[in-house]
């Protein structure tokens, strides 16, 4: 899935939003009629949506996690000796 800029004029798709479409949300082998159209104050909407519903993890629980399990392998090696 990849995000461009709109070349042509195009109604955002976003219910209810008379602008213009900024951005068009497409992927590879997806023809003109299935493109999603974007204007910018709708996507600022859905970036703010989104970056609260959709939060990465951070690379320390990663990292956390990675060390507990090896501390967890360590723990049944040794009570098996």
């Amino acid at each position: 899935m990849k995000i461009v800029n709109s070349t042509t004029v195009v109604k955002c798709d976003i219910p209810n939003c008379r602008n213009t479409a900024n951005y068009i949300i497409t992927d590879d082998g997806i023809d003109e009629r299935n493109q999603f159209n974007l204007c910018a104050e709708c996507a600022m909407k859905l970036h703010d949506i989104l970056s609260v519903t959709v939060v990465p993890k951070s690379p320390e629980n990663f990292i956390k996690k990675a060390c507990k399990k090896k501390e967890a392998a360590t723990i049944r090696e040794n009570r098996y000796e």
